[in-house]
């Protein structure tokens, strides 16, 4: 599906591709050494020495911020979160906070996670998201509950990811014909501090099926993907756009993909770093046609790589790597090849329309 993408689509978090997995920062290999592209911290990670070790200062209310006592279960939950374009709503750890991009909350001192996706449809539809969610993950424990009434799976599990040992307590459930899914993570080492608190956390999940499922509000960003192209609200874990509102029901039909990356570019070496970084990401097989741009103006800075594919299904393929402040975004674009004319400059127009959404 459009062309060779080399993305790890691991529902580590259930909240959609894993662009880039641990311990796999992108790298310019320069003369001199070379420099990186820094991948963001993720559950069970030291997001940086000196902050892990600072100490709360005395103002911090209700010592949110004090480690965790060795085997204590007794931990204090925050006031309940709504999770925007999913109908979803928990009450995370007290300290918790939203992640900029993405259903995703996280505790920087717990080094934890929270992450949410929903999804709509029929019975396939709940069985694929739950798959999905399972994932590569060794089973530990899994037990059928009722979640405010409505019928549910507990599972703890585990999972590589790079270097690191995830454990994760996650809670799936379908009310009428949504499903929707909250996942803690951290890392297996802490699981006698961590599984408790979140098994408390995801068991006070809530659905309300009457909130419309809206992939935008949930990543918090969108495109104008200009006429032609609607925005499917399937699931809320990617942001996709096809000809019709619905999933693209096969190779070559025009659609886009916007989806958030797990990285840290410095503003000031995004320009020259973004190509290097987008050939790692997504590697195209193409012919002669390959045609290569920058993207600015604004608030907006990237790069984006447009080609016709030399393999069959022939597909007329884009991509693009945005950054806005200090997030980073992939655009994909497909078509078959002959719809190039037509969809290419749609593409490319689209990834610069790139804006936050209120949430």
């Amino acid at each position: 599906m459009m062309a060779a993408l080399v993305i790890a689509h691991a529902l580590v978090a259930c909240g959609g591709a894993r662009p880039i997995q641990d311990d796999d920062a992108v790298a310019a290999d320069e003369e001199g050494g070379g420099r990186r592209a820094r991948r963001a911290p993720r559950a069970g990670e030291r997001a940086d020495e000196e902050e892990e070790e600072a100490e709360p200062s005395s103002g911090d209310e209700g010592g949110d911020e004090e480690p965790i006592a060795e085997g204590e279960v007794d931990f204090p939950l925050g006031e309940r979160v709504v999770i925007p374009g999913t109908g979803v709503s928990v009450e995370p750890p007290r300290g918790t906070e939203r992640s900029a991009s993405g259903s995703t909350l996280v505790h920087p001192r717990r080094r934890l996670q929270i992450v949410i996706a929903a999804a709509e449809g029929d019975l396939s539809v709940h069985q694929q998201f739950r798959s999905g969610l399972r994932a590569s993950a060794e089973e530990l424990e899994s037990e059928e509950i009722q979640l405010n009434g409505v019928p549910a799976t507990l599972v703890v599990d585990r999972m590589e990811q790079g270097q690191t040992e995830l454990e994760r307590v996650w809670v799936v459930a379908r009310q009428g014909t949504r499903s929707v899914a909250v996942m803690g993570l951290y890392a297996a080492s802490r699981s006698e501090q961590m599984r408790a608190y979140l098994r408390t956390s995801v068991l006070t999940t809530q659905i309300d099926p009457a909130v419309a499922i809206d992939p935008e509000a949930a990543l918090g960003y969108r495109i104008d993907p200009g006429t032609g192209l609607q925005l499917v609200r399937a699931a809320s874990t990617n942001v996709t756009y096809s000809t019709d509102g619905q999933p693209p029901p096969g190779v070559g039909q025009p659609m886009m993909l916007l989806m958030p990356l797990p990285i840290d570019v410095p503003a000031t070496e995004r320009t020259e770093l973004c190509p290097q970084i987008l050939g790692q990401l997504v590697q195209l097989s193409g012919g002669p046609d390959l045609q290569q741009g920058t993207i600015e103006g604004g608030e907006l800075s990237g790069c984006d790589r447009s080609v016709t594919t030399t393999e069959e299904p022939r597909l007329a393929t884009y991509t693009a790597l945005v950054f806005r402040g200090d997030a980073a975004f992939m655009i994909l674009g497909s078509t078959e090849a002959s719809g190039a004319t037509r969809w290419l400059p749609r593409f490319r127009a689209a990834a610069r329309t790139l804006t936050p959404v209120a949430r």
